[in-house]
């Protein structure tokens, strides 16, 4: 195989595991702004609430993040 050709399947896999994992991510904190975000604030109003909810965002979408930027050992 050529180079060019190993550096174009490279860079598609890449892009593909970085378009669906960003897709699952704004997924996510859609569906929390739409049913977390109310809940939390009926019961912990004020910044306390907010906090609390981007925090839980975060969590819930952190192995996505780090699934976009880890390295894959299988490219190599």
């Amino acid at each position: 195989m050529n180079h060019e050709s190993l550096w174009k399947k490279l860079i598609l896999a890449l892009t593909r595991i970085t378009i669906v994992y960003s897709i699952v991510s704004i997924a996510v904190v859609a569906l929390a702004f739409r049913f977390l975000v109310p809940l939390f604030l009926e019961h912990i109003p004020g910044i306390w609430g907010r906090l609390l909810v981007a925090v839980v965002i975060i969590l819930f979408i952190s192995p996505f993040l780090r699934a976009i930027m880890i390295k894959k050992k299988s490219f190599c």
